[in-house]
């Protein structure tokens, strides 16, 4: 799938991993590539118009795009166009849950996953469906909402401290059984990659 995402408490990792993985490649398949951090105040308006200046250089003239619809349609026309890489950190931040009271503990509450920018959920939906080699990787605390029924690769990052205890695991019918009992709501298919993801240890 183009998006990866790193689910992770903070300060997991998940930021070295993706930095560490794109340093250590000789050469990577993309024709250019940018990161933005949502923890360093970049708010996704302005994702819009780094990303949209990176990839078009002096084209990019936010007047004759001022609105947020436009903004997204171009970059996703971009990211078809040609293989492009994008990293957001810290995606998180640009959830309710976040930028209510920097709760995200209650992941059930879908309410709390969604996206609070204007775009935000519409852009990730977007990307799920390219097709041309692009990949967005994206860091957060918690899945957004949006991309609980979309086809993402999801990668688990655990505490380095986690003791491995060599528990058996479960049966895969079991792991989609223990998802939907603690309220993961997603397709049969999504909950089964998830499971397997998790090495059928949800």
């Amino acid at each position: 799938p183009p998006v990866i995402v790193l689910l992770g408490m903070g300060g997991q990792g998940k930021s070295t991993l993706v930095a560490q993985t794109i340093k250590s490649r000789d050469s990577l398949p993309f024709a250019a590539g940018i990161w933005v951090s949502a923890e360093r105040g970049f708010t996704f308006s302005e994702f819009l118009d780094c990303a949209l200046e990176t990839f078009m250089g002096l084209r990019f003239n936010k007047t004759e795009m001022p609105r947020i619809d436009t903004r997204i349609r171009n970059l996703i026309l971009l990211l078809q166009a040609r293989p492009l890489l994008i990293v957001i950190d810290a995606a998180e931040r640009w959830l309710t849950g976040w930028v209510k009271d920097r709760q995200l503990d209650d992941l059930h509450d879908m309410g709390l996953r969604q996206g609070a920018e204007e775009g935000v959920d519409e852009f990730l939906k977007e990307i799920t469906a390219i097709e041309s080699g692009s990949h967005i990787i994206i860091t957060s605390r918690v899945l957004p909402e949006v991309l609980d029924t979309l086809d993402c690769a999801i990668v688990p990052i655990l505490p380095k401290d986690s003791i491995e205890h060599g528990l058996p695991a479960l049966s895969q019918e079991a792991a989609i059984e223990l998802l939907t009992n603690l309220g993961v709501i997603a397709p049969v298919e999504k909950l089964r990659e998830v499971a397997k993801s998790l090495a059928n240890h949800p």
